[in-house]
């Protein structure tokens, strides 16, 4: 299990490589906005900053609140983070699961949600397990 678990995490290393700058600039800025955290998946590195904010708010998709990059979850601040951390935590299974290839699959399953004259976003398989944990953590 132990191996497998880092092999995942090698898998999901080039995505996790685009998140990592925006975790160092926030480090850098200051520490209490960074952590790793120990998952059940392995190390994940969770971020809030300023410029992070700045930069959710203007994503080309329109503005989010969080964000998973392999993994490396970044939110817009303190609060976003706690809220949204369940779904994006299974972002970032998704991520260790698909490796490389997972912005290819997200994005073919919102093509096929377009076809199909359903929402990009909404009906995303992807995003369809990831609310499901967020129906999970607020029932709790």
């Amino acid at each position: 299990m132990f191996l497998t678990r880092r092999l995942l995490w090698f898998w999901a290393l080039p995505l996790t490589v685009l998140g990592l700058p925006l975790f160092a600039l926030a480090m850098a800025q200051r520490k209490n906005q960074t952590s790793v955290l120990r998952t059940q998946h392995g190390i994940v590195f969770t971020a809030h900053s300023k410029l992070i904010a700045k930069m959710l708010q203007w994503h080309p998709l329109g503005r989010m609140d969080a964000v998973a990059i392999g993994c490396c979850v970044l939110a817009q601040d303190s609060q976003a983070l706690a809220k949204h951390l369940p779904h994006e935590l299974v972002h970032v299974q998704q991520a260790l699961h698909w490796g490389v290839f997972f912005p290819l699959a997200y994005s073919a399953s919102s093509v096929w949600q377009l076809l199909r004259g359903r929402c990009a976003y909404a009906d995303n398989c992807f995003e369809r397990q990831a609310n499901a944990a967020d129906d999970i953590g607020s029932a709790a």
